[in-house]
């Protein structure tokens, strides 16, 4: 709902706070450290950037959005010829302001020991709102009766089928932060509930493998 009070389609970030996020982690990263990655983690709640290395002195998770330091000066210097960053400490404040355009949380930055040093930043979205219209469209969908059986997890994985009319165990493992194998028993236990019906491949893990919505709950 915007400030009008209406209803309007937005990404679930931001694109200027998850780009320049990812921009920063690139930048900014300590090459030294070989063998490491930049990664991005989506959760239901929230995406969260790692970049390995700590913050570059004197910035620290309290001044970064009025102090500015690079560790990679001619990596930076190509960054700004090609149009991805100023080099004006706009980055990061570019990235709170973005959040708060969209009514979400400020951006969390955060050093820590992880297999070595590395500085997230943490994007929450509103994961509340979202939940809600999920239990309401699985209710509304499926029944009140079927919502009541399922459990939490259960009713994110029946919305996203509702939505796409269908789901794949990756899908399921995406959406709950669940094992592979566990969100499969997830989509078979659901199979036995008449909420999905299973479409094989033809082997294990066949990509071309999913559930949809069963006949029953379309009709």
């Amino acid at each position: 709902m915007n400030k009008d009070g209406k209803f309007e389609t937005t990404p679930e970030y931001p694109r200027w706070a998850w780009f320049e996020a990812l921009v920063n982690a690139c930048v900014h990263r300590s090459y030294s450290f070989s063998g490491t990655d930049v990664t991005v983690k989506l959760f239901p709640n929230r995406m969260e950037i790692e970049s390995p290395g700590g913050f570059v002195p004197p910035v620290n998770e309290n001044n970064l959005y009025l102090t500015r330091a690079a560790r990679n000066h001619h990596f930076m210097d190509a960054m700004r010829y090609l149009g991805y960053v100023q080099m004006a400490q706009e980055g990061t404040r570019r990235i709170k302001e973005s959040m708060e355009n969209y009514s979400l949380p400020d951006p969390v930055f955060k050093q820590e020991a992880l297999h070595g040093v590395v500085v997230r930043v943490t994007l929450f979205n509103d994961h509340l709102t979202r939940k809600r219209a999920s239990d309401r469209d699985v209710a509304v969908y499926f029944g009140v009766e079927v919502w009541r059986m399922l459990q939490e997890h259960e009713i994110a994985l029946a919305a996203h089928a509702y939505r796409n009319r269908v789901i794949h165990v990756s899908d399921a493992s995406r959406l709950t932060g669940r094992t592979w194998a566990t969100s499969k028993k997830d989509l078979d236990r659901l199979v036995r509930k008449g909420v999905l019906e299973f479409i094989s491949g033809n082997y294990t893990r066949d990509s071309k493998s999913h559930y949809r919505l069963t006949e029953k709950a379309n009709g």
